[in-house]
């Protein structure tokens, strides 16, 4: 009854809008108060702190640091330069760059949102400036930055990694081929769309060119090769990978492209206690509420009711949970909803023999989905903020590729293989 009350409660902050920190740190104080001192109050410092520990989470700053290093260090220009050189020529070429530049991104920072503010400042008034229509080049920034939690590194990977118990290697790598589709898919609609609007092509080939741009940029493509190659060969841990990832942005940005000022890295440390505090806020008060769940036995309940709904049908259980994962990205932040629902899937996937490096790309592309999806969408509303947009108008512009990506979505979840095959490789 108290658990019942609770969920109502949690609903009713969602609709008053009040910051998904707050209300993960509210309902479990509701808890406390409503269950008359059956749990030890001590309980939430403990889960705070315990949920907040874990070595593998430790990645989290480093990449947060290493991305921030990277984009200030300018090397998003770069990459823009590059990617142009190499697809400018075709008609829709800029849009098409916008796409291949969030994969490269996605590589270096693994945050969506960072990556959208980025290209949001250097590539989408370029494109507006050539011709695009401002909510098309803004509409498909949003929805190609999805891209970033899944091409690793991806802090939502090792948020899953830690919660699940699986190899956060094996998500890194489970990763690319869903990244890589979403890529191709909405590149291949950036083209059609272009040729349908008649968007410009921005310059001829030149192999000179390309290698001139790519010379420029291969120093920052070289950071994921980095970071997966050590934890990959085992020389390295994922949190350690993140913290020489670190060293690698800053001497780049520092000793070689000589961008940085004692100013800019100032404003990029703070940046990056925000971000980062905000995160582990996130995950301290989402590891009471799922303390609180495992409590009142609703994992176990939830896990027998679909079961015993389904069937045993593993199929309509995976397009279930796809269901419930984007309706609670809609309202929750990645790291909340993985945190609260972790607990629930592992042990339903494990009774299917669901593959739990499978599912947790599925979840992790589930919930980034749900960084472009209102009412609590992130990356949109930094894309309609950017872009001087009202949100209607940029989903409206942005819906075309969100459809394409829940087809990739759907694609990734009924072919496993699609995910395991390069880990079963290494």
């Amino acid at each position: 009854m108290i658990l019942a009350a609770l969920l109502v409660l949690f609903a009713v902050f969602i609709l008053l809008g009040i910051p998904i920190a707050y209300i993960l740190g509210l309902v479990p104080v509701g808890y406390f108060l409503l269950s008359s001192g059956s749990v030890p109050s001590i309980i939430l410092s403990q889960k705070i702190i315990g949920g907040c520990t874990s070595f593998t989470l430790m990645a989290i700053p480093f990449f947060v640091l290493a991305g921030n290093l990277m984009n200030g260090g300018g090397i998003t220009k770069r990459l823009i330069n590059f990617c142009n050189a190499l697809v400018g020529h075709i008609r829709g070429g800029l849009a098409v760059a916008d796409v291949i530049c969030s994969m490269f991104l996605g590589g270096i920072s693994g945050s969506a949102n960072a990556d959208t503010a980025a290209l949001g400042v250097a590539l989408v008034p370029e494109m507006v400036e050539k011709g695009y229509d401002k909510d098309f080049a803004m509409g498909l920034t949003v929805a190609a930055n999805t891209v970033g939690p899944i091409i690793p590194p991806s802090i939502s990977m090792v948020v899953y990694g830690s919660l699940a118990g699986v190899s956060v290697g094996a998500l890194f790598l489970g990763g690319f081929v869903p990244g890589i589709l979403i890529g191709l898919v909405l590149s291949v609609m950036a083209i059609i769309f272009s040729a349908v609007r008649k968007y410009p092509k921005t310059g001829k080939f030149s192999f000179k060119n390309l290698w001139l741009s790519f010379k420029q940029a291969i120093l920052a493509l070289g950071m994921p090769v980095i970071i997966l190659g050590g934890v990959l060969t085992g020389i390295c841990t994922p949190t350690e990978a993140a913290a020489v990832a670190v060293v690698y942005s800053f001497i780049i940005g520092f000793f070689v492209f000589k961008t940085f000022t004692l100013k800019s890295l100032y404003s990029i440390l703070e940046d990056t206690i925000v971000l980062s505090a905000s995160i582990f806020v996130i995950i301290g008060f989402s590891n009471i509420l799922a303390y609180l769940v495992a409590s009142e036995r609703m994992p176990q309940l939830i896990c027998d009711w679909l079961l015993a709904s389904t069937g045993n049908n593993k199929y309509l259980v995976l397009f279930i949970i796809n269901v419930i994962l984007l309706i609670m990205g809609m309202f929750l932040d990645p790291s909340a909803s993985m945190i609260l629902l972790t607990p629930i899937l592992v042990p339903i996937a494990k009774t299917l023999g669901i593959d739990l490096i499978h599912l947790g790309v599925v979840v992790v592309m589930n919930v980034t989905i749900g960084l472009t999806t209102p009412p609590v969408g992130t990356c949109l509303y930094i894309g309609a903020s950017m872009a001087n947009l009202p949100v209607m108008k940029l989903f409206k512009a942005m819906a075309p590729f969100l459809a394409a990506n829940i087809a990739v979505l759907l694609l990734v979840t009924y072919c496993p293989q699609l995910v395991t095959m390069l880990s079963q490789l290494v």
